[in-house]
């Protein structure tokens, strides 16, 4: 059993690191119960500052010009420091549904604008808080979608 739990182990880091979609996985400090009787502004509060960028692969890197270090340890906040509000309705849409597909305006480390067509799913625990969250995203450039 171990020695196909490591199997796993490689063909998903194989997988990551060869993969040529930008992926990322993002982690709360604490994990949060996101349901109908929750207070989600105060939960949006929370994430944004705690949900961290804990992985990224190379493809990720190349498409935000960005280096590991610039990336791991990134916030919501961060990402969407050039409009809060538009990420916070985003955040919100992403985890009353549990997966988005959704086209996205983003900058780049460099300061360039880029569009991004991304898929991402939340990660549950057995008590069903939300505690991490994977993406997998594809730089679209608008010159492309004409």
């Amino acid at each position: 059993m171990e020695v196909e739990i490591e199997k796993n182990k490689r063909n998903l880091d194989q997988f990551f690191k060869q993969s040529t979609a930008g992926i990322f996985f993002m982690m709360l400090d604490e994990p949060v119960a996101w349901n109908h009787d929750s207070d989600k502004e105060k939960l949006l509060d929370y994430i944004f500052s705690h949900q961290r960028i804990t992985k990224v692969n190379q493809a990720m890197l190349n498409q935000y010009v960005a280096k590991e270090e610039d990336f791991i340890g990134l916030t919501p906040n961060d990402f969407f420091e050039h409009d809060i509000e538009a990420g916070r309705a985003l955040w919100k849409d992403f985890f009353d549904t549990g997966q988005l597909h959704i086209e996205t305006d983003e900058k780049r480390f460099n300061g360039e604008d880029m569009s991004v067509l991304g898929d991402y799913v939340c990660f549950y625990d057995d008590k069903k808080k939300n505690h991490r969250a994977f993406w997998c995203s594809n730089r679209c450039d608008r010159s492309e979608k004409s």
